[in-house]
């Protein structure tokens, strides 16, 4: 057999398989997508629907008003950037609050109530027995947590006015989400 023979040999195999491997890529990113929109849809469903009963018996005391309020409000699908004391916290999304939460919780966070994520698997909690209940930013990396404000209330206050702001800044400069 000549070197040509060789190499269109290899070729007309080649198409094929490389054709079966092409479609099933295509076949495999149609569930993946499917799997990600269900994925995205229960969590969204978790979100509009909190679970306070389960928390509140998990903690065996009830959970603020402020936090309930806010959760039961449209804000809660939002994200937002805040300033606070010169630093920058980002909110990529708020946690769901329901029996699932409570078992999703870092080691080392089981006391602790989560209700924002950075989008990089950090979370701001906060320790549903301490009142005035201090707002932590847990880093998943290193377990470290840091005060962001000393209160829940301060802290829905000030993420309520940040949405607000940005929301109204998109809707100045006719973005829309």
């Amino acid at each position: 057999m000549s070197d040509l023979e060789v190499y269109v040999l290899i070729a007309v195999l080649a198409l094929p398989a490389i054709g079966v491997v092409w479609i099933w890529s295509k076949i495999r990113a149609l569930f993946d997508k499917r799997k990600n929109d269900d994925y995205t849809r229960r969590f969204q469903e978790r979100l509009r629907s909190p679970d306070f009963a389960s928390i509140e018996d998990h903690f065996n005391t009830s959970l603020p008003a402020t936090l309930k309020d806010f959760y039961g409000g449209v804000l809660v699908m939002e994200g937002c950037d805040l300033t606070i004391n010169d630093e920058d916290w980002s909110i990529a999304f708020f946690e769901p609050l329901d029996a699932d939460s409570m078992r999703e919780s870092w080691p080392g966070c089981e006391r602790f109530v989560s209700i924002a994520n950075d989008g990089c698997g950090n979370e701001y909690v906060f320790d549903p027995l301490d009142k005035p209940h201090p707002i932590l930013f847990h880093d998943h990396e290193t377990g470290e947590l840091d005060v962001v404000t000393h209160s829940l209330d301060e802290f829905m206050g000030l993420v309520q006015r940040a949405i607000i702001k940005s929301k109204s800044e998109q809707d100045a400069c006719g973005n829309r989400r």
